[in-house]
This record gives C-alpha cells, sequence and structure tokens, in this order.
C-alpha cells in the first residue's frame, strides 16, 4: 500500500498526525467516490495509529479522540484489529494523561484551569483502561492471537493512572499491578516501570493516611521480586557452568 512510504515522510514534518490522518482521509475519501480502485487496508490504519501514538498532545489536544474514531473504522470496515491497534490507542490517551498533569501547574495556572486540566488527566486515563478492558474481553472471548494484551500496554494504563491525583487512581494503578504479579502468562509480567508508576500514583494519591503504606508496600514488593529474579538467574547460571565442567572432561 502506497500510503506506508508517504507516512515515513509525514513523520519528520511539523504535526506529522495531522498530515497522516489527512491522507488517509484523502484515500478514503477518493475511493468512496470511486475515483480510485485503492482502498486504506490495516496497515494504513495501523501506520496512523502509530503515528498518533507518538504525537505531542500539547499540538494535537484530540488525537485520543482520532485515536478511538479510527478503531471504530476499522471494526465498521471488518478489517483485522490486533494488539498494535489497540497498542497505540492506549499509548495515546496514555500520553494525553501525562501531558494534562503536567499542564496543571499551580504556578502557572487559576484554579479553575488546574481542576480543567486534572478532569482531563482522569478523563484520559479512564479512556486508556477502558480500551485495556476491551483489549482483555475480546482476547478471552475469542482467544485470537490476534490481540492480545502486553506488560507494556499495563504499564501504560498504570502510567495513566499515576498521574492522576484523585481518589481511585492510586487504587486502580495497585490493582492492575496485582493483574501482572498474579498472571501465569510472561508477557504480563511487571517491569521496574510498572512498580515505580504504581508507587507514583500512591505519591499523588490526595489520601494521606494511605500513600505511604502503600507506596512502602509496592517497593517491597518491587523487592521481592528482584530478590526472585536474583535467585533464577543464579540457578541458571550454576546449572550453565556444570554443564560447561561437564563437557569440557568430556
Amino acid at each position: 500500500m502506497f500510503l506506508s512510504p508517504l507516512l515515513l515522510l509525514i513523520r519528520d514534518t511539523k504535526y506529522p498526525a495531522r498530515r497522516a490522518l489527512h491522507v488517509l482521509r484523502k484515500m478514503e475519501s477518493l475511493y468512496l467516490e470511486r475515483l480510485t480502485d485503492v482502498q486504506p487496508d490495516i496497515d494504513c490504519y495501523k501506520h496512523v495509529l502509530r503515528v498518533i501514538s507518538q504525537s505531542n498532545p500539547r499540538h494535537n489536544p484530540d488525537m485520543g479522540e482520532e485515536a478511538d474514531n479510527l478503531l471504530s473504522v476499522i471494526e465498521e470496515r471488518a478489517l483485522l484489529l490486533d494488539s498494535d491497534c489497540f497498542s497505540s490507542v492506549i499509548r495515546t490517551w496514555s500520553n494525553h494523561a501525562a501531558f494534562a498533569a503536567l499542564s496543571s501547574n499551580p504556578s502557572l495556572l487559576s484554579s479553575t484551569e488546574r481542576k480543567i486540566n486534572r478532569e482531563k488527566a482522569i478523563f484520559a486515563a479512564k479512556r486508556a483502561d477502558d480500551t485495556l478492558k476491551r483489549m482483555q474481553d475480546m482476547f478471552y472471548r475469542s482467544g485470537t492471537v490476534h490481540i492480545k494484551t502486553k506488560t507494556e500496554d499495563f504499564n501504560e494504563v498504570i502510567r495513566a493512572w499515576s498521574n492522576c491525583k484523585v481518589n481511585g487512581a492510586a487504587k486502580r494503578a495497585s490493582e492492575l499491578l496485582s493483574i501482572m504479579e498474579d498472571a501465569d502468562d510472561d508477557d504480563i509480567k511487571p517491569t521496574e516501570a510498572s512498580y515505580l508508576s504504581a508507587i507514583r500514583a500512591w505519591a499523588n494519591s490526595p489520601d494521606p493516611e494511605q500513600k505511604v503504606n502503600e507506596a512502602e508496600t509496592i517497593l517491597n514488593r518491587m523487592l521481592v521480586g528482584f530478590l526472585h529474579f536474583l535467585r533464577e538467574l543464579y540457578i541458571y547460571l550454576y546449572t550453565f557452568q556444570y554443564v560447561c565442567i561437564e563437557i569440557h572432561e568430556m
């Protein structure tokens, strides 16, 4: 599909997300008007979603909604949704939550403006979370390998909630971390970033009674996981050394 090389050029221009959307919509329009036989395929939509997920929310405040709209179009056209599509949408909303929180500087904004930005951060975190839930539901309903959550997807949602200074945000971040820890699937096991974002969520919590204890609990869980990793690494290295000695003595 000729959109792919076009997007490689667009990526280095100003406001690449808007330009990518413009090219995609032009393709859709030409096809619907029967001016061309070339119809955008799933790779086209995935490329545009990827560009959107890398865009700066400061210059593209509506890209979360645009990403959601593209998911709907993909479904309406009965194209094959996969993990990459959902991951791009989750990352887009997570970036919007982070930017909204960053824009709530009390020294620069009025109380009304800070409240609006906090609400934007919460909305973006909810959209990222909803997309993750939808991803999980589709996987469990169909068992398709095309849609499967990864550690990065959970990390992005936890990061989104870590930017929300509201009751319930830190608790949800902890819930997601627990899901990762309890999973038998290595593809969603927590990383250092998972724990640090969850700790940050509690640091930003408005609940003074819980924030210190919960953050300390997560830190301890992180250390336990690290010690378990060191133990597994030691067993592996010891076994490897033993095998090497046996081979050498043969």
